[in-house]
């Protein structure tokens, strides 16, 4: 029988949380037999706790518990892991949202954030199997949770006329399903990864403007090691829309009482790069840039690490936004900034 074990992590501290000692994650962990083609083989899920970062990010992240369980069919030997997890507390995309004060004729009123309450019914569930095959590992996942970044929802207030006066702007987090795949394989000094995933949202029929289309997302990505002490790594990044038509979007939000709408292409392409070098003993050298390549807005995070002691880091780095006033890194100009950090770890 499954054998199951609950964690409790204690949450930062929050106003009017509901409960600081409910548990976030459930596993489980196993031993068991099965039988495989052709043989019958063991299973033995492993003790440690990983990351579960995906080899681009594309994927939700999610804590994960890995196993292997080793088989050995005629002429191919290969190793497969499977994981699961349930996360009982929702944490969004820490993204700033800023919003005009008047949209055309309307005052623009921002209601409270929507979130998903934090029960039984809203536990958020992933599910990976991994494995290898001519030197490629490949991994097939699914996630039923909701989004991370809000949809924005929008309601016009009218007068005691009938006519709109006011319009009220609420972020709200909705659920989704993700199905993804993801590959990566090595040769030499590069590393190439990739990853898609299909996105079947609330809206599944394209009717609802305010709410996302499901869509397809993708990326590839390369990683070169030119040396010891330097990593490169290059990706691009599609979205496509499905079951979406601009014109039609655009003529919804206008009948919803929306002024002047303004709505996205039902493909949208980026590119992102990281450099990390470490060109003395204890520093390394960090940068991050994405940008889009339509608006060409793009975002960079320099990053400059010494090591004082074992343990004590301190960082220096800027959050640098830019493009135009209304493509997505645009709009988050304001939130540009320099910071300094002190990080200690302890160790046992």
């Amino acid at each position: 029988m499954p054998r199951w074990i609950l964690i409790t992590k204690k949450p930062k501290p929050r106003a009017a949380a509901p409960n600081p000692a409910q548990p976030e994650w459930i596993f489980t962990r196993w031993k068991c037999t099965w039988i495989s083609i052709p043989r019958i083989s063991t299973c033995a899920w492993a003790n440690s706790l990983s990351s579960g970062d995906k080899p681009i990010g594309l994927i939700p992240l999610i804590i994960s518990i890995p196993g292997t369980i080793k088989t050995f069919p005629p002429k191919l030997k290969t190793t497969a892991s499977r994981e699961a997890v349930g996360v009982f507390h929702f944490l969004p995309h820490k993204i700033p949202l800023s919003f005009p004060d008047s949209l055309g004729p309307f005052a623009a009123r921002l209601q409270p954030a929507r979130r998903p309450a934090d029960k039984l019914a809203n536990t958020e569930l992933g599910f990976r199997l991994s494995s290898q095959i001519f030197q490629i590992d490949y991994s097939f996942s699914y996630f039923h949770g909701f989004d991370k970044s809000p949809s924005i929802m929008f309601q016009p207030v009218f007068n005691p006329f009938g006519a709109p006066q006011d319009m009220l702007i609420t972020p709200e987090y909705k659920p989704y399903q993700v199905f993804g795949a993801d590959f990566v394989t090595t040769r030499g000094q590069f590393a190439l990864k990739g990853e898609g995933a299909y996105f079947r949202t609330e809206d599944t029929e394209g009717i609802k403007p305010f709410i996302e289309n499901p869509h397809l997302k993708y990326v590839l990505g390369m990683d070169y090691y030119p040396r010891d002490d330097m990593h490169l790594n290059v990706q691009f990044v599609q979205k496509i829309r499905l079951k979406y038509d601009p014109n039609q979007e655009q003529r919804r939000l206008q009948e919803l009482g929306v002024y002047n709408p303004r709505v996205a292409d039902r493909r949208e392409q980026s590119l992102s790069t990281m450099l990390k070098f470490e060109p003395l003993n204890f520093t390394s050298v960090q940068l991050i840039g994405v940008m889009n390549l339509k608006d060409r807005d793009f975002f960079l995070l320099p990053i400059l690490n010494y090591q004082f002691a074992d343990g004590l880091n301190i960082y220096g780095g800027a959050t640098i936004f830019s493009g135009p006033e209304e493509s997505p890194f645009g709009r988050s100009k304001p939130y540009s900034r320099a910071f300094v950090e002190v990080k200690y770890s302890f160790s046992r």
